[in-house]
């Protein structure tokens, strides 16, 4: 059952990103791609907020899946098991997967760094290398990669403050937030492998 659904998720996220046009990129920090580089408009950061908040596989990944997880754990065992239980747990992981949400992408709008993916112009193992590094890497205005601090303080930030807000009283905002936020972050990098090599994973599938 379990694998079942770890195919369906797979198959439903490669195909979601498939629907998207991904926008290209040009070598990282050369001068050519400082003078090529188009920053996202103001207009393109409000669609990346929406896409990763509702219209893509993140919501699911991050909020259906670990309330499953914890369902069949019984974690928290003070939520006790049934519709109700999973109802608290879903709801709490969808609070706290829109909060990391707005703060990565407020946070990345005031420090004038980019959201979204954009998928590597390079060949070979590099694209895996790029691809895995793009969770905490994302680049400036003008095209320099740059620590992604947006990201990872939205999210580590985010998993903290739903801890100490929305957890029984024995959890650690500290250590579930970092918890929570490591899941995250596994599901992120790991999203962003499937958009850089989509079009050979559906051919691949296809094939089959």
């Amino acid at each position: 059952m379990n694998k079942n659904l770890f195919i369906c998720s797979f198959l439903f996220a490669l195909g979601v990103v498939q629907g998207e046009e991904a926008p290209q990129s040009a070598a990282p920090d050369s001068s050519a791609t400082r003078k090529q580089f188009q920053p996202i408009s103001g207009q393109q950061r409000w669609k990346n907020y929406a896409k990763d908040a509702f219209l893509s596989p993140g919501p699911f990944f991050a909020t259906v899946m670990p309330a499953l997880g914890e369902q069949r754990d019984n974690v928290p065992s003070e939520y006790g098991q049934g519709w109700d239980a999973f109802g608290n747990r879903l709801g709490r992981r969808a609070a706290m997967y829109q909060l990391q949400t707005a703060l990565h992408h407020s946070s990345a709008a005031a420090l004038g760094t980019e959201t979204g993916y954009r998928r590597c112009d390079c060949t070979g193992a590099r694209r895996l290398g790029y691809a895995l590094t793009r969770t905490f890497l994302t680049r400036t205005n003008g095209g320099t990669t740059v620590p992604n601090i947006a990201y990872i303080g939205g999210t580590f930030g985010g998993a903290a403050i739903a801890a100490e807000g929305w957890y029984p009283a024995r959890y650690r905002a500290a250590g579930e937030g970092v918890r929570a936020a490591s899941i995250q972050v596994g599901v992120n990098t790991a999203l962003h492998v499937i958009q850089e090599f989509g079009p050979e994973l559906k051919k691949l599938f296809r094939l089959r």
